[in-house]
Parts: C-alpha cells; sequence; structure tokens
C-alpha cells in the first residue's frame, strides 16, 4: 500500500515498479524516486498495526512537519502490509509473494512472533533484504552466520535479555524456588529453555542456584490459535500442591497474551492454588483481556507481577507522536486513542523509522544491497518513539531494560503499576507496592515456600519434649539471670555484641533478631530514645512555635548562602526506634574504641550536619527499619563511594529532595526559588577524623576520588580513621564529612523548606574550578583554536601543548546546514532535562558565547549536543556551586561544575568524563 491511499484503507497494495537491474538507468531512476518497506506482522495480535504503518510513512513522506524531515528527503516511503499470522507458514508464504512478483522491498518490518521471523529473517539473508522485528526475542536470531541481515528492537531470551532481567526480579524478592509453566511454541519453549538453565546454574555468567518445583507445557489446539482448556486442567492438576515440602507459590508462565489470560481463567475455575503468584514474561504482562471479554472470573487482587521492555511514556518524542496520531485519527473521524497501547507498537514505529533512516543514509545504488543497509543501520543511535534506539554488533537492542509492573486490581482503569526498573544484574524495585493474591497489600514479601505439616507421632513426641524443654529453659534461665546480675554493663554489652558478630547471614527473621539486639543494647545503655520523643513512630510534626522549630529554623538559617534566605514549611522530628537502637550501638562501639563515655558527645565529635538525599525519596531513610542512610545508595563523589554530610544548609540544599505535586505560591518567583524542598538535619558520629585536601593537587583529587573507607592513622598497625572531612566548596569553605559504614548518622529532623534569594542584583557570582579554554573561530566556521583560560583548575587540558584545533561538529553558531544534524543529537549522553529542573533555569547571558565539552573515550574533547549547551550554560550562570541533574532514559547524568565532571549515576560503575567551558572570540 502507498502512503498516499486514505487513511481509512490499510490493505490496498501498492504498484509495483519494473524490476531494477544494474545498468538500467531508468530502473535507477525509480529507484532514486522511492523506497519499498514489507510489513509482516499478526493483524491478530497487533490490530493497530496497519494504522501505524500507515501513519508512520506518512510522517515521514512529510518533509515539512518537523518529525525527522531529513530521513528520506526527496525520496517517497512506499509499504505493503501482510499477515504472518505467528505462523510460520503463512509468513513464508507471504514472503514469497511479495519478493518474487515484481520488484521486491529494500527491507521488511516483521514479524511479531519468533517462529515466522526465523523463517523470514533467513530467506531475507539469502535475497539481500534486511529484517527489523519489533518483537521477535528468540536467542537463535542473534546467530549471525544464518541470519546476517537480522536486528530487532527487543533483547533475546537468555541471560542477557530477558531471562536476566527476570531472574533478578525474583532474585531481588528473596524467591529461590519456582514453577515454571509455559505453552508448546517456539517463543515459549526456548525462553523456558534458557530460563531453566540459568535459573539452576547452568549458564555462564548468571550466579544463581535455584530450585524448580514444577514444569508443565500447556498444548495449543492445531490450526488454531487458543490453548486447549484439557491440557490447561491437566498440567495445572499435575502442579504438587499435596507436597508442600517441594511445591512453590511462585509460578512463571511464559505465554502470549491470547494464551495466559485463559491459562490464568481455567486456574481460577477449578479453585487451583489461590495463594499463587503468578509471574509474566513480556509476552503478556502489561497488557489486559480484551475490551468486552469478561473478567468476572478475575480476584479483586490478581496479584500478577511480570516485566515489560522499557516505554518512555514521558519521552518528548513519544508525546510528541502520540499528539500528531490523535489529530490525524480527529480530523479523519476514527476512535481517539489515549496513547499507544503497548511497548511492541513504540518499537514497530522505531523499527519503520529505523529501516527509513538505514535506506536514507544509504547511497542510491546500493539500496538493494542488503548488507549496505545493515551496515547503516547498526551505526544508528537515536532518540524515537520507544526511547533510544540503538543496535548492537548482533542487531540486538542495545540497551535492555525492563520494567517491572504489577497487576493489583481487576478494574481495567486501574490497570498495571509500575513498581520499577531492572537490567540483568540490576533491580530498583518498589516492593512495598505489591498487592498478593489472597493477602491483599502488605509491607513484607511473602515466601515462595509452603509450611511442611507435622505427622501425629511426631507433633506427640515433640509436644512431650517440649515440656522438659521449657523446665529445663526456665531453671537455665533463672540461673543466667542470677549470673548476669552479677556481671557488669559492659560485659552485658560485649555478649550482645557478639551475638551480633556471629549473624552473618541475611533474612527478615536475621534483620528481626539484629533489631532486637540493637534495642537491647541502647536500653542497657540506658539510651533507649531521646526523652524529648513521643509514644509515636515515624515522621511527628514539630509545633511550628516551639523552640525546638525555632532553633532548627535558626540553624538552618545561619548556614545557608550569603545571598539566600530560607523558610520552613514543614518540620518533622523522625522518631524511629530501629535506627536509633543502631546508631547507639555504633556511638557505643566508638566510645570503647577510645576509652570514652557514650554520653560524651565532645570526644566522640558528634555534629548536627545536614543531608540531601538528590532524587532519593527521604522516607527510603526515615522508614527503614534499621539503617538509615545506606552506603549502598550512595554515589561517587570527590571524597569517593561514601555518605556525605555538609555542616553548613547551603551546600547540602543543592542536592536536597525537590518534593513533587507542591505548587508554588508565588507564581511569578522562578521554580529553584518557590519549590518545596527536603533534607535532613542529622546527628552525626565523626569520631577520629582525617582532614584530606582534595584541591592540593590532581594526584591527591584522584586518591580521594577512589575512596570507599577512611586512610590508616599514621604509625598504627593498621588502624583507620573513623571518618574523612574535606573542604566540599572554595566560596565558603564547607566542611564535609564522609562515612563509609552504616549507622553512624541519625536523621533526627525531615525539613521541608522554600528558598528565596537577597539582593539579586548585588548577588556574587559564585565560580566553579571547572577548566575554561579561550577559542577563536576561524573564517570557515569549523575549526577552532584553543588555549587554556585562567580559570582552569580541573581535568586535563585540551592537549598537551597550548593551543590545539577541534573540529566543530555541533556547535553554534553554524552554517544551517551543519545545525540541521545536530537536531536529535544526544552525544555525551544528556537531553533536554524534565520540565521542572529546565523551568528553574534562567536563560543564558546573551553575551555568553560559551560552548560546553566533554572528554570522549580516546581523550578527545567533544562537544555536548545543540540543544544541551544552553541548559548547561544557565545552569553555569544561574550557581556554579550547585550540580546539575539532567534525566535521560534510562540514565540520570549529574554535571558537577565544582569537579569538571560529567557522572552517570544510575550506571552501575557511576561513568564519569570530565568537562570544560569554551569560549568563542
Amino acid at each position: 500500500m502507498t502512503s498516499s491511499i486514505p487513511v481509512s484503507e490499510y490493505h490496498v497494495p501498492v504498484t509495483q515498479p519494473p524490476n531494477a537491474t544494474e545498468g538500467n538507468s531508468s530502473a535507477l531512476e525509480e529507484e532514486g524516486v522511492h523506497v519499498t518497506i514489507a510489513g509482516l506482522y499478526d493483524y491478530a495480535g497487533f490490530p493497530w498495526a496497519a494504522e501505524l504503518f500507515n501513519f508512520t510513512a506518512r510522517l515521514i513522506n512529510n518533509h515539512e512537519d518537523g518529525w525527522f524531515d531529513d530521513v528520506l528527503d526527496g525520496v517517497e516511503l512506499r509499504y505493503d502490509t501482510y499477515d504472518a499470522a505467528c505462523d510460520q507458514s503463512e509468513a513464508v508464504s507471504n514472503y514469497l509473494e511479495f519478493t518474487r512478483q515484481g520488484s521486491p522491498p529494500h527491507g521488511i518490518v516483521g514479524c511479531r512472533c519468533s517462529g515466522p521471523t526465523k523463517d523470514v529473517a533467513f530467506l531475507g539473508s539469502l535475497d539481500e533484504i534486511p529484517v527489523v522485528s519489533p518483537s521477535a526475542t528468540t536467542p537463535a536470531l542473534s546467530n549471525k552466520q544464518e541470519y546476517s541481515l537480522f536486528s530487532r528492537l527487543v533483547s533475546p531470551d537468555d541471560a542477557s535479555g530477558e531471562v536476566g532481567a527476570l531472574i533478578t526480579v525474583l532474585q531481588s524478592f528473596g524467591w529461590n524456588r519456582i514453577s515454571i509453566i509455559n505453552t508448546d511454541n517456539e517463543y515459549t519453549n526456548d525462553l523456558v529453555t534458557y530460563l531453566k538453565n540459568a535459573w539452576e546454574g547452568r549458564s555462564f555468567g548468571v550466579d544463581v542456584v535455584g530450585e524448580i518445583a514444577y514444569t508443565g507445557t500447556v498444548k495449543i489446539i492445531e490450526g488454531s490459535e487458543e490453548v486447549d482448556p484439557a491440557s490447561v486442567e491437566q498440567v495445572l492438576r499435575n502442579v504438587p500442591v499435596d507436597k508442600p515440602a517441594i511445591n512453590s507459590k511462585v509460578i512463571v508462565l511464559v505465554a502470549h497474551h491470547q494464551h495466559g489470560y485463559p491459562v490464568l481463567q481455567k486456574a481460577q475455575e477449578i479453585g487451583f492454588q489461590p495463594d499463587t503468584i503468578w509471574v509474566g514474561v513480556n509476552a503478556w504482562t502489561g497488557q489486559f483481556p480484551p475490551p468486552g471479554t469478561d473478567v468476572s472470573w478475575m480476584p479483586s487482587v490478581p496479584g500478577y507481577i511480570g516485566i515489560a521492555p522499557y516505554r518512555d511514556l514521558n519521552g518528548a518524542v513519544y508525546q510528541d507522536y502520540v499528539k500528531r496520531l490523535q489529530e490525524d485519527q480527529r480530523l479523519h473521524n476514527r476512535e481517539i486513542s489515549d496513547g499507544l497501547s503497548y511497548w511492541a507498537a513504540d518499537r514497530t514505529v522505531d523499527s519503520i523509522l529505523a529501516l527509513s533512516m538505514a535506506l536514507s543514509k544509504t547511497p542510491l545504488h546500493q539500496r538493494r544491497n542488503g548488507t549496505a543497509v545493515v551496515e547503516q543501520l547498526r551505526g544508528l543511535k537515536f532518540h524515537g518513539v520507544s526511547g533510544q534506539v540503538e543496535f548492537d554488533e548482533k542487531g540486538d537492542w542495545a540497551n535492555p531494560r525492563f520494567e517491572v509492573l504489577s497487576l493489583q486490581s481487576n478494574d481495567p482503569s486501574v490497570g498495571w503499576i509500575s513498581l520499577g526498573t531492572v537490567v540483568p544484574g540490576v533491580a530498583n524495585i518498589d516492593h512495598g507496592k505489591v498487592c498478593y493474591a489472597e493477602i491483599g497489600c502488605v509491607n513484607y514479601i511473602p515466601s515462595e515456600h509452603y509450611p511442611i505439616p507435622w505427622p501425629v507421632w511426631a507433633v506427640a513426641f515433640l509436644a512431650t519434649l517440649a515440656v522438659v524443654v521449657f523446665k529445663l529453659c526456665l531453671v537455665a534461665f533463672l540461673y543466667i539471670r542470677e549470673k548476669h546480675k552479677k556481671q557488669p554493663l559492659k560485659e552485658q554489652v560485649r555478649l550482645l555484641e557478639d551475638e551480633l558478630r556471629g549473624i552473618d547471614f541475611k533474612g527478615e527473621a536475621v534483620q528481626q533478631r539484629k533489631g532486637k539486639l540493637y534495642h537491647q543494647i541502647a536500653s542497657l545503655l540506658d539510651q533507649p530514645t531521646p526523652p524529648h520523643w513521643t509514644d509515636d513512630h515515624g515522621l511527628v510534626p514539630v509545633p511550628v512555635r516551639s523552640p525546638e522549630y525555632l532553633a532548627v529554623q535558626k540553624k538552618m538559617r545561619e548556614t545557608m548562602n550569603n545571598d539566600e534566605t530560607c523558610h520552613i514549611t514543614a518540620l518533622y522530628r523522625v522518631q524511629n526506634v530501629g535506627i536509633w537502637s543502631y546508631y547507639v550501638f555504633r556511638k557505643n562501639q566508638l566510645a570503647n574504641k577510645y576509652g570514652v563515655d557514650i554520653n560524651d558527645s565532645d570526644s566522640l565529635t558528634e555534629l548536627d550536619v545536614w543531608h540531601g538525599t538528590s532524587y532519593l525519596n527521604p522516607d527510603v531513610i526515615y522508614n527503614d527499619m534499621q539503617e538509615g542512610f545506606m552506603v549502598n545508595y550512595a554515589q561517587q563523589g570527590m571524597y569517593g563511594r561514601g555518605i556525605y554530610f555538609a555542616e553548613r544548609a547551603g551546600y547540602a540544599d543543592c542536592y536536597s529532595y525537590r518534593v513533587s505535586g507542591v505548587a508554588a505560591p508565588d507564581e511569578s518567583a522562578s521554580f529553584h526559588e518557590q519549590s518545596e524542598r527536603e533534607m535532613f538535619l542529622v546527628k552525626l558520629l565523626v569520631g577520629r577524623s582525617a582532614e584530606l585536601n582534595h584541591d592540593e593537587n590532581e594526584g591527591m583529587a584522584e586518591a580521594c576520588r577512589s575512596l570507599v573507607a577512611p586512610p590508616t592513622v599514621e604509625g598504627t598497625d593498621g588502624l583507620k580513621y573513623d571518618t574523612v572531612t574535606g573542604i566540599g566548596d572554595s566560596e565558603y569553605g564547607t566542611r564535609v564529612h564522609v562515612v563509609y559504614e552504616n549507622g553512624r548518622a541519625y536523621p533526627e529532623y525531615l525539613v521541608r523548606y522554600r528558598k528565596e534569594r537577597l539582593h539579586p542584583s548585588n548577588r556574587r557570582r559564585r565560580r566553579a574550578p571547572v577548566q575554561q579554554v579561550t577559542c577563536e573561530l576561524d573564517s570557515t566556521a569549523t575549526t577552532i583554536s584553543c588555549s587554556e583560560g585562567s580559570d582552569a583548575a580541573v581535568g586535563g587540558s585540551l592537549t598537551t601543548a597550548a593551543t590545539t584545533s577541534i573540529i566543530m561538529d555541533g556547535l553554534l553558531p553554524l552554517p544551517e546546514d551543519i545545525q540541521g544534524s545536530l537536531t536529535n543529537d544526544v552525544v555525551g549522553g544528556l537531553v533536554a532535562p524534565p520540565e521542572d529542573i529546565e523551568s528553574g533555569l534562567p536563560p543564558p547571558s546573551s553575551s555568553s558565547s560559551a560552548v560546553w565539552m566533554y572528554e570522549a573515550d580516546h581523550g578527545s574533547w567533544e562537544p555536548f549536543g545543540e540543544i544541551h549547551q544552553s541548559q548547561i550554560e544557565a545552569a553555569y550562570e544561574r550557581d556554579p556551586s550547585c550540580p546539575l541533574a539532567i534525566h535521560c532514559e534510562p540514565w540520570t547524568y549529574l554535571i558537577d561544575f565544582s569537579e569538571g565532571t560529567q557522572t552517570n549515576i544510575d550506571h552501575p560503575n557511576n561513568r564519569q568524563r570530565k568537562i570544560q567551558r569554551m569560549l568563542l572570540e
């Protein structure tokens, strides 16, 4: 079908041009004015695909609408769509039809299912036709010997993709025994094979050895897309529900959407194991039974958990595409959708776009050369409807990331909710948001194991034994109590500490036992809780006119920056016995270490300091049952990977948490002045501190950045300092204390506040030690010669010489044709920040000619993308002492002007690069 047909007619085939042969000038001319893409998908499974093919092709063919106008500029995109029906014979038949009659397409988007996709990808490799699938996941397609021209916008179902992510989710819940039920097709059988091998420790690179209680395969009726009800019932009845010693509550259901829900319905109808925790794969997770389908069988709290490829629903490209689609639907009187209905829809659009981009970049005479087109495809990197689009060397999705979802209600309007995200090996999940079948929404994770009943004789024996043991324990208790009365206090504490040291394994019960021991120690030391606490637990509001409130406000205002003041809008005392007991335990350890009294705060150097949690919600800290501030949430900073506390509120304000959903009372004020923020006033046990000067020299700076523990005290046999203390900023000389272990700080108050600037016209400009160079643009506007400026203090120079030349492929001002290439530039990993961040940044100075650069992998300096220059410069002009956080799915980056660095704070290794500011003259 062509892009010029009416929007309601989705299945009219395109007029086939004459065969193009080498040396045929008319055929080559015909090739130059259009390209053809064939769509092979499952009409039943992807009912939206016809509309998206038509609309996306029309967007690409319109080179004046601002939507990827440079793609196939001057070339018409034509397309045909065919039904692959998730059936191999159907897919091959249609493939042969559109490739053997007339002129074959330049590329294929499809199929939906792995089986048909393998056949089509194999034939495409023989015919030099590239194939891009938005959804086929079998690992076999990564074999480039057989499928050399195949690419996909999903990851394979192995340890590097969905299987690895699924195992990471199961491990995050602490489950190590599962059952597996799958339907019988190539996709599900492949996935189950990889899942079983990985789960039982038979896959290279997967560190897990779990148990599989049961596996069962459901048959699909031959010649139909329906599961066999008798097979479903048989599989469910074979689950070892009568053998609790080997059974599991957790069942991984590996099935497509149209098969998964009938299995779940049959389980409900026959009363199968009602407390089952069903875990889904991406083929059905995130979807609901089709509208009009009877869902009365579904429990009110289904409790299903699963993973699906991450969707960039808040991304600018996605939002723009949906807005355009809705306008088109309204114009042509079609049903207006709320958005793209499924993750595969996002990737279908990007598959069409990626293939069109690759054809656009391929020279005219090579567009029938599939290898040449795939070479261009592998080099693509752009932000599409689904997020970042990039292929690895095998043609697989280069950035596998999944969303963890939960179906908490049978009401379709509620739908699936997000629990967080996961990549293979790393999970970021809020387990407290999960609701489970039969249990409901609880603040604990249920075990996958069932309790094992005792035989009658064992119960009788144990009852007798219990009486005997009770009497013996009573005698022992009386003896131990009398003995403990004679023991000094320190000896009792030592015994409890010894027991704590002997607990070296994890688990909910173990954590509870630790908490009780800490509480016992605090009670023995006569420090159960501070005397001004009430009987409440959690956040306790502090009255506005109380001395406690006024003291905190005074302390905060006295330590804000000179040109700023603050207004506390709410003050909460944190009353958490678990965290407090652990803090007392650490305090007693320090007191014993230095031979001082636990109440001697001066000798222990117990300070009131400030801490901002940046993007981490403070409730993670004050709701924790034991640790509070935890090193595993810490990011790499100028003094290594530790927990940072500042003596000045003005310094911690840069890292304060922005409270969402709180409107500013004065709409004329900037976001940064009026938005509500939160940070903690903290009690910190400093102990003996190592004073380090991060700015002494580059060697010292590098040594500080690599710290994971305090250094050793000179002249001792391995005794380490307790804390590292350094200067956080040069203007105020803020002292920053860094600890590298949990329990050393107690979040005494959570302070919610707004900021206000004082005398902005007389405000002193705060300088940051980011490297600065001065450059001249040559007459061609393509080469810049630079020399280091006097402000350079952090980072390396452009070269070892005093000057250098840089080819500027992305800086302003440049000729219009060069600027156009930067529309979707994401060099350095940054894109426009979220609206709430961006709105708080003042526009850059009109006289500013600064350009921001980052150090690339091979030591060269590259410019940030055009869209990011003004954002970074605006933040620098506003306040270079405060870092700038910019979110780009799937990462968050921190631009730290004080350090002269850009850090990927979401990456497991916190990838860091140097930055510099270039002034053009």
